[in-house]
């Protein structure tokens, strides 16, 4: 009699209580996610999540911009500008840089400080206007700020004329190739909008063919900051 009594026992206490707790949880593949939202912490498995990763995205951006330092060739020289462009972002799948291509039409004017050519003391402007294809690194430190790395190559052409006190104007112009090192850094200040800030070195040749000066090139090496807005898609 008290042989039957256990067996019967054990089966009404599983009626009343269920399947023992210890049970269950062996029975239950280990979720990382729900561990985390119930604070539990396996010793025994160290589960690494992946991280955020940015949505692949079209942004458009434009800026007007400060050209100075011109170089030796074209003496004391600065002017303004403006950089409108288009960019995709291409999620890499790494921890901390993503792709960035970008197309850039750029366009700006400058005046030189007054130098001494053919013992006449003239004055050089010019125009330029080039698109370029821009490609590079993005990294976002936080949600607000973001920071871009971009190398660029293009073409356009140059327009440029010299002047000076009794002293008949030179026109001249010369299709030109471009180089460009961009480095911008971002603020969010929402899904949509940000704003931006920028420091560009360039290498711009042949700009203009000024025989007047005894140059029958010149090669611009110029600076340029530029202040401006984004809006991604």
């Amino acid at each position: 009699m008290k042989k039957l009594c256990v067996p019967a026992l054990f089966f009404v206490c599983v009626g009343m209580f269920g399947v023992p707790a210890f049970a269950q949880v062996a029975a239950e593949p280990y979720n990382p996610v729900k561990a985390l939202r119930e604070g539990r912490d396996d010793s025994n498995e160290r589960v690494g999540l992946p991280k955020k990763h940015r949505d692949d995205s079209i942004t458009l951006s434009v800026a007007p911009e400060y050209f100075w330092d011109f170089g030796s060739d074209l003496p004391d020289a600065d002017g303004w500008g403006t950089s409108v462009a288009a960019s995709v972002l291409f999620d890499s799948a790494t921890p901390d840089w993503d792709f960035l291509a970008e197309l850039e039409f750029l366009a700006f004017t400058a005046e030189s400080g007054h130098y001494i050519a053919k013992s006449r003391r003239v004055k050089e402007t010019l125009q330029s206007g080039n698109i370029l294809l821009n490609l590079g690194l993005s990294r976002e430190f936080s949600e607000k700020f973001v920071f871009d790395a971009l190398l660029g190559i293009g073409f356009g052409a140059t327009y440029g004329e010299i002047k000076g006190p009794n002293f008949k104007t030179s026109s001249h112009g010369n299709w030109t190739t471009t180089l460009s090192l961009k480095l911008r850094g971002e603020y969010r200040l929402d899904k949509n909008w940000s704003l931006f800030t920028a420091y560009r070195f360039a290498y711009i040749s042949p700009s203009i063919a000024s025989k007047i000066a005894d140059w029958h090139n010149l090669d611009l090496l110029s600076q340029s900051v530029e202040l401006g807005m984004r809006y991604r898609f």
